[in-house]
């Protein structure tokens, strides 16, 4: 074949038509379906990395308001100074607890305690020291009771303790070892030895938290006019008389040295 015919042939019209219609010519199906299926895979896979971190912010998010609803719950039922239970802490507390007194038939008993002498520790060492007299009371307390008794601030120099599981006996022994402690437990500015006088009753059925607050208070007053540093137990029967216990030391005095 001389040159001439080699450039008729690559010229030719029909030889044109054909290298055009190979060019424009579709991939194979099964290519692009492959190329499909990588492309989807690709955008799933990504698509399942967005959703997946979306749902991590999500998480921490949800994690950061329920952290901040329990700091504000604890603030609302909480006492600023002490960290004692409000008297809407109490009284949930007292709800709570009553309920499950009934329900399992078992002793519920709560009792005032009312710092001794506590103006005079104002009056004499100023409210700082007034304050770290309460605040003192309250972490001897929380470290001395039960993790399920509920340790609360009534108002002013006075608690609540509410002990589900004691009866009064019981309760008693755990007030006197309570009041053992603090009166061996001076403020570290001044050396006051600290000291309370507490009155404990014992739940009755249907009996609503300001009444067996007001038994517990009154067997209190007793204890302060029996010499303070002292508690006092109410017997299940109104009638009787309240039930001492020990007396305790001094109420309030200065280490020597």
């Amino acid at each position: 074949m001389n040159a001439a015919t080699l450039c008729l042939t690559h010229n030719d019209p029909a030889s044109l038509r054909q290298r055009r219609h190979i060019a424009r010519s579709p991939r194979p199906e099964a290519q692009l379906a492959g190329e499909r299926a990588r492309g989807n895979a690709a955008l799933s896979g990504k698509a399942e990395d967005d959703l997946a971190s979306r749902l991590r912010m999500a998480e921490a998010r949800i994690a950061e308001l329920e952290g901040a609803l329990r700091q504000l719950t604890e603030i609302s039922h909480s006492d600023p100074l002490t960290g004692a239970l409000n008297r809407r802490g109490i009284a949930e507390a007292f709800a709570r607890e009553t309920a499950r007194a009934v329900r399992q038939d078992a002793p519920l008993t709560l009792a005032v305690l009312d710092l001794d002498d506590f103006k005079r520790v104002n009056d004499r060492y100023g409210h700082s020291a007034g304050d770290a007299a309460l605040i003192r009371l309250t972490e001897i307390a929380t470290r001395s009771l039960r993790p399920t008794d509920a340790w609360g601030r009534l108002g002013g120099e006075e608690f609540l303790v509410l002990m589900p599981d004691a009866d009064l006996a019981a309760a008693q022994r755990a007030l006197n070892r309570l009041l053992s402690t603090l009166s061996r437990s001076p403020l570290p500015d001044n050396g006051i030895c600290l000291s309370f006088s507490g009155g404990i009753a014992q739940h009755r059925a249907g009996e609503t938290l300001e009444q067996l607050v007001g038994r517990a208070d009154h067997i209190a007053y007793q204890a302060k006019r029996a010499g303070k540093a002292r508690v006092l137990g109410m017997l299940d029967d109104e009638d009787d008389p309240p039930v001492p216990a020990r007396a305790m030391p001094a109420p309030l005095h200065r280490l020597a040295g």
